[in-house]
């Protein structure tokens, strides 16, 4: 949405406005002071001078707090001192309050040091514009003349400072000397803290999601923010004061370049070749940086540094332009979001380098780290958002998909309902097929041959009968196929032997049975269970008629070597010959010398087993049919 021009305007003014009432309100809080519950010094003698010369002692120019030494002195020490006449002693504990004060400085009442700051002499406690504290003894504090000596030292010199001082009681004066150090000293402190452990989440955050940039620049602008802030944190450096003024000096441009680089990725834009030639320009600088603070640091701290940050304020322009014309061309609240937290971190860095160069007292102190407070809500609230739309799409992309998967359940439970149909409509079709088969080969061919004996001019009863009692054990035999036998072999064998154990009493042959519990045979349907009683009854028939037995063997096994089931049906009868040895079939077994075998051999085939007819060692012929397990 492209904000008309009117509309925009205003927007902006409004924008714009909120940073400098943001400027003000911090002002204003931070200049608070006890009013007319305590006594002001404005004005206060001063003495320049090292810490080896006696400073209590009158004389010493006058000048007026808050004092700023630069553009005035160029020492490391100096005094301020101040009578306070009181008519009578206090009778209550009474304190001094220094709101401000650069780097260090301790204080004297009468000759007696009532308290200091961390170390007067170098590495000089660098307490950089923090509020100092100290109660009064009773009775320091007496009627006539009291003589105050503020000692405050600079390191480096030249950069000391002294904001108006405060006295009165303490419990009038306590208040506020908390509430400053609470706001110039812990606050800053806890958004430092706070921006490390954002940093590092973003870090995380962009390891996790590499391919969103946006996270790891956010990660390095508040990194190189963080460092930048640690100035106002550490009071007691381990390392050389150049060292760490040109960390602060150095860190204001990385922060200003990762400003730049998130601003970018957060527009959606991608300039390589320029992001390089930035990077490259940063590092340069930094060691351009680093090599005046160590071979020139009196042009590091007159001239370089403060150049430095004229420098990357000026850089900053780009990414705050940048913003503003991203929020002219979509005004959408998350960009007029940022662009206010980014313009009140300008203001407040461009206020922060009136100071350093000196256009400004240091009566508020520095402003920039507060800033961050409304950078981290201001894009966490982002996040957030970002972060809830996403999951509301990914809700409703869940719903869409499980939309579609029950479609595609239901589409698919159509499709198998289908196929199952289609399959049992093949599977009634081959069924009925191998029935017409079945009945065409066994039952139908014994009828006919029964009518042709009948239509014949030459025929017997007993023949008739013959060729109808052998219809109806093949249709029984057609029957007990369609038993649920589980695959069971043994029970196949069962329902054979209920069938022809009658027909062999009657005839008087005697029957063995040495069928045992068989492993279940896969895939054994009413085709194979047919095919199986058929070579069987097959191989029975051929001995009732032409083996000459008195005794019928049935019986079962596993090769142990390949694991197939086997059934052999032997007799005592007339042995097979060589012939049968030979594959084909012999005396007291087929009517054909080779027809019966080799339907068995068929069928054996069909289900895939085999066949064979062995001799028996005693005399006699075994029919072996082997089916794979």
């Amino acid at each position: 949405m492209r904000l008309a021009p009117i509309g925009f305007i205003a927007r902006a003014l409004l924008l714009l406005g909120m940073p400098l009432l943001a400027i003000a309100l911090m002002s204003r809080i931070l200049a608070l002071d006890p009013g007319e519950a305590a006594i002001r010094i404005d004005d206060a003698k001063l003495i320049v001078g090292n810490l080896e010369e006696a400073s209590m002692k009158a004389g010493g120019e006058v000048r007026t707090l808050p004092h700023d030494w630069r553009g005035d002195i160029d020492a490391r020490a100096a005094w301020y001192h101040f009578d306070l006449p009181l008519r009578v002693a206090p009778d209550r504990l009474w304190a001094i309050w220094l709101p401000r004060v650069s780097m260090n400085a301790a204080v004297y009442l009468n000759g007696e040091l009532i308290g200091q700051a961390g170390r007067m002499r170098s590495p000089v406690t660098r307490d950089r514009y923090r509020p100092r504290y100290f109660l009064l003894p009773n009775g320091v504090l007496g009627p006539g003349q009291n003589h105050f000596a503020i000692q405050v030292v600079s390191e480096p010199g030249g950069n000391g400072f002294l904001r108006e001082i405060y006295l009165g009681p303490a419990h009038e004066i306590e208040p506020f000397a908390r509430a400053h150090a609470l706001l110039s000293v812990t606050a800053v402190q806890a958004i430092v803290a706070a921006l490390f452990l954002t940093a590092a989440l973003m870090a995380l955050l962009w390891l996790f999601r590499r391919q969103d940039a946006l996270f790891g620049s956010y990660a390095a602008m508040l990194f190189t923010w963080a460092v930048h802030d640690l100035y106002y944190v550490v009071d007691s450096p381990h390392v050389p004061v150049v060292l760490l003024d040109w960390l602060w000096h150095a860190s204001l441009c990385w922060f200003v370049v990762s400003v730049c680089l998130f601003v970018l990725r957060f527009v959606g834009e991608r300039r390589p070749v320029a992001e390089r030639v930035v990077l490259f320009g940063t590092v340069v600088h930094a060691l351009m940086l680093a090599a005046v603070a160590a071979f020139a640091p009196s042009s590091f701290y007159g001239s370089v540094a403060p150049a430095s940050d004229t420098v990357a304020l000026a850089l900053s322009v780009w990414p705050f332009w940048r913003m503003l014309k991203r929020y002219f061309l979509d005004g959408a609240p998350s960009s007029g979001a940022l662009l206010t937290a980014g313009a009140t971190t300008w203001f407040f860095a461009f206020h922060d380098w009136m100071v350093v160069t000196g256009v400004l007292d240091a009566r508020t102190g520095y402003l920039l780290p507060y800033s961050a407070v409304g950078v981290m809500i201001v894009f966490g609230t982002i996040l957030v958002r970002r972060f809830g739309i996403a999951l509301a799409d990914l809700e409703t992309l869940n719903r869409e998909l499980e939309l579609r998967v029950s479609a595609k359940e239901r589409e698919i439970r159509r499709g198998y309902e289908l196929m199952r149909g289609l399959e049992r409509s093949r599977a009634i079709a081959a069924e009925r097929e191998r029935l017409m088969r079945d009945m065409h080969d066994g039952i139908g061919g014994t009828l006919i041959t029964a009518l042709a004996m009948v239509e014949s001019e030459h025929f017997t009863s007993r023949g008739v009968a013959d060729a109808l009692r052998a219809s109806i054990e093949d249709l029984r035999l057609m029957i007990d196929s369609f038993e649920p036998v589980e695959g069971d072999l043994a029970c196949v064998l069962g329902m054979l032997r209920s069938r022809m154990e009658p027909r062999l009493s009657a005839i008087g042959l005697r029957l063995e049975w040495a069928v045992g519990d068989l492993p279940a045979l896969a895939d054994f349907g009413p085709q194979k269970v047919l095919h199986v009683m058929r070579i069987l009854q097959e191989a029975v028939n051929n001995v009732i008629k032409h083996a000459d037995a008195t005794m019928i063997r049935v019986e079962t096994g596993i090769d142990a070597r390949t694991g197939a089931h086997w059934v052999a049906v032997s007799d005592d009868g007339v042995g097979p010959g060589d012939a049968n040895l030979a594959g084909n079939a012999g005396p007291g077994v087929m009517v054909s010398p080779s027809r019966g075998l080799t339907n068995m051999r068929r069928r054996a085939t069909e289900i895939g087993g085999e066949v064979s007819v062995l001799e028996r060692p005693g005399g006699g012929t075994s029919v072996l049919l082997r089916l794979r397990a």
